[in-house]
């Protein structure tokens, strides 16, 4: 509310003057007169309810939650600072995103894919996967691989069996020779002869492959016994006894004598040069002798050193020790009885020790039973030789096979004949095919092929080839080389982009390209293509590699390889020079 103000004045002839208002008022009350003012709202703030809700604290799962917002306004409804707010903010909260969490991922199938050729050295395999999704619950579904892609995708690789472009032959050879005994004695002494399955379609490029492609029916992987022969220990064995440390009286003792012998499992001894028990303790046993008073003399059996003839011509005998009576006087001077009846009444020792005169067997060698690989391939000189063994004879006539070198006094009885004797060519022409089909000459319809590139190939003796043309190779037979593809009604078309480079820079590797339903622009749903869609991948041939060069075999190795893929053997073969850069 205002109010009107005024002032008292006095006119004077036209002249202005101001009185004090107690002057006016004794003439004339001024009137009262107000107006309203300041006829608004006063200045308020409170808070105020936005309508919108703060972002879920989570994306999934049964704990998220939202919050309402509240803004802080004044009487007008425009937004100030949260500070003007003098009371409690309010608060409201929700539920929000509740729902299961799930994850896409790719997953092996546990199946590998095809071999990305039909045959050769350089065909590989792929783990195929399966897009899945996994739920807070840690259960998976299969689902379309679509939701996968953009999950990197690592390939697993493996080479293929190896599958030769020709029709081979397979043998099966000797790869190692008679192995070392499993045994130094004993009876379970075994040696093994180990054959592995070759490729011998060309004998001058023989080539291992695995064992599956030859017989295993005949894989002839022979054992023979060796070293049968009784296994020995040294040890210390008892012989004669030593002489009576007195001839009369109480103190006469006599040791036991020992020497050191090789004694078999058999309980056999033979005796050796006792440094060969030096590792054992020397036994110690003795016992009272000549016990007896002391006389001017006694009479006594006497060892003489001389011992009879072995009991045996071979084999393992028996010698006995000679021994006389002997008149034996106090001071330990002895002369020979002349009678050995005057020691009768002392008991007369028996001394023996073994004797070997050598084994009682004998050695010779075994009929043929096969002959030796030919020494030539082809020419004039070649030579085969038959194969013995060597053989030892036991006296009970049993034979067990033995070493070579036993025998090598014997006379050779081995024989031998020509083999290959045909003329050695330098070189033969051939075909080899590519190792991988051409594109389908149609894209719909009945007529669509495909076949197999050929070239001729001039082959020499030392292996290496030189291509020529086809009509050197006019006299051979090819093999069927066409095969029928996209045979479906025709509708859209797939369109190709070009090839990339090839993925090595030696040997063979691997080109791809970018196909489409109906063009580039389009590309349409690929089912709207009736025919087959055209190859993504080729492989492409470069210059020979040096040998034992370590280069990658197939493009995604640059992108795919890791220190994990590269621990398979695979992949270390097809990735070898990206491999290479996680060693250490």
């Amino acid at each position: 509310m205002q109010y009107q103000l005024y002032k008292c004045e006095r006119d004077t002839r036209g002249q202005i003057e101001y009185m004090d208002l107690s002057v006016c008022d004794e003439v004339l009350p001024p009137p009262t007169y107000t107006r309203a003012c300041n006829r608004v709202p006063c200045q308020v703030y409170q808070w105020m309810d936005s309508g919108k809700w703060s972002e879920c604290s989570e994306t999934c799962g049964n704990n998220g939650k939202k919050e309402r917002l509240f803004i802080c306004k004044d009487h007008l409804r425009k937004d100030v600072d949260d500070s003007y707010c003098t009371g409690p903010k309010p608060e409201k909260t929700d539920k929000c995103n509740v729902k299961p969490c799930e994850i896409f991922k790719l997953v092996s199938t546990g199946s590998w894919g095809p071999c990305s050729e039909t045959c050769g050295e350089n065909a590989y395999q792929t783990m195929l996967t399966e897009c899945v999704r996994v739920n807070s619950r840690n259960k998976t579904e299969k689902v379309s691989k679509s939701e996968c892609v953009n999950i990197l995708e690592e390939d697993e690789i493996r080479p293929c069996p190896y599958v030769p472009c020709y029709k081979a032959t397979y043998k099966w050879i000797v790869y190692e020779d008679w192995s070392e005994c499993s045994s130094e004695c004993g009876n379970g002494g075994v040696q093994f002869q180990i054959n592995k399955c070759f490729d011998v379609t060309y004998e001058y490029a023989m080539k291992n492959v695995e064992d599956h492609y030859c017989d295993k029916s005949k894989s002839a992987n022979m054992t023979r016994p060796c070293n049968r022969v009784d296994c020995f220990d040294y040890n210390w064995v008892s012989q004669s006894w030593s002489d009576c440390s007195s001839t009369c009286g109480t103190d006469g003792i006599r040791k036991q004598l020992f020497s050191c012998a090789k004694v078999y499992l058999n309980k056999t001894v033979e005796d050796v040069d006792e440094s060969l028990c030096s590792h054992l303790q020397y036994p110690v046993i003795t016992e009272d002798c000549n016990r007896i008073p002391c006389e001017i003399r006694v009479y006594s059996w006497i060892m003489i050193p001389e011992w009879t003839e072995c009991s045996v011509s071979c084999g393992e005998g028996i010698q006995s020790g000679l021994v006389g009576c002997f008149e034996v006087y106090k001071n330990d001077t002895m002369t020979r009885a002349e009678n050995e009846t005057l020691c009768q009444f002392v008991e007369k020792p028996n001394y023996q020790r073994s004797c070997i005169k050598g084994p009682c067997e004998s050695y010779q060698w075994s009929k043929e039973f096969d002959w030796t690989a030919c020494s030539e391939s082809c020419g004039e000189q070649g030579i085969q030789n038959t194969i013995h063994v060597c053989e030892r004879v036991l006296p009970d006539g049993s034979i067990i096979p033995t070493s070579s070198s036993l025998c090598k006094d014997i006379p050779d009885i081995s024989r031998s004949r020509p083999c290959n004797r045909i003329p050695c060519i330098s070189w033969r022409y051939r075909i080899i095919h590519l190792g991988y089909l051409s594109e389908c000459s149609e894209t719909c319809g009945e007529n669509g092929v495909r076949f197999y590139h050929y070239v001729c190939e001039k082959e020499f003796v030392n292996g290496s080839t030189e291509e020529v043309k086809m009509e050197n190779c006019a006299d051979i037979v090819f093999p069927n080389t066409t095969y029928p593809c996209n045979r479906v009604s025709c509708g859209r078309e797939w369109v190709t982009d070009n090839w990339s480079r090839c993925s090595v820079s030696c040997g063979v590797g691997v080109q791809k390209r970018y196909i489409f339903c109906g063009s580039i622009a389009e590309n349409l749903n690929p089912a709207e293509c009736s025919a087959s869609p055209p190859a993504t991948t080729r492989v492409c041939s470069q210059q020979n590699c040096p040998a034992n060069a370590c280069v990658d075999k197939i493009s995604l190795c640059t992108r795919g390889a890791t220190e994990r893929t590269c621990r398979y053997r695979g992949y270390q073969f097809m990735c070898c020079a990206t491999c290479s850069k996680f060693q250490t």
